[in-house]
C-alpha cells in the first residue's frame, strides 16, 4: 500500500493576476510546482486513529514503556548483544528483564522493612 505523489508544473505567468502573487512563489521564478499526495485508505485510517481520544490516551502511557526500555538498554546492558543469534539474544533479554524485576522487588522489600 503506497502513497502516490502527483506533481503539477505550471507557468508563473498565470499567477501575475492572482492577489497572492509573490506569496506562494518567489518573484523571478519561471515555473511553479504543486505537489499533491494521495494517501492510501490504510494511511488515512491511521491518521484518523491518531486524531482520536483512544490514541491520545495510549500516547500518555508511552513514556512509561520507553522509560523501562531505556533502563534495560542503558543500565542493564541490552544495548549490545553478548552472543550470536536470535536464541542468544532471547536468553539475554529474558535474564536481563528477570534481574531488573528482581532488583525492583528487593528495593520494595527494603522500603517496607525500613
Amino acid at each position: 500500500i503506497k502513497n502516490e505523489k502527483l506533481i503539477f508544473f505550471f507557468d508563473v505567468e498565470k499567477c501575475k493576476c492572482c492577489p497572492l502573487e509573490g506569496i506562494c512563489h518567489k518573484i523571478g521564478t519561471k515555473s511553479k510546482t504543486y505537489t499533491l499526495t494521495i494517501k492510501s485508505n490504510l494511511h488515512q485510517e491511521q491518521l484518523d486513529f491518531e486524531n482520536s481520544d483512544a490514541f491520545r490516551e495510549k500516547s500518555r502511557m508511552r513514556y512509561r514503556i520507553e522509560q523501562k526500555n531505556s533502563e534495560l538498554k542503558n543500565r542493564y546492558g541490552l544495548k549490545k548483544s553478548m552472543s550470536n543469534g536470535l536464541f542468544g539474544m532471547t536468553i539475554q533479554s529474558a535474564s536481563t528483564v528477570f534481574i531488573a524485576n528482581m532488583r525492583k522487588i528487593i528495593r520494595e522489600i527494603e522500603k517496607k522493612g525500613a
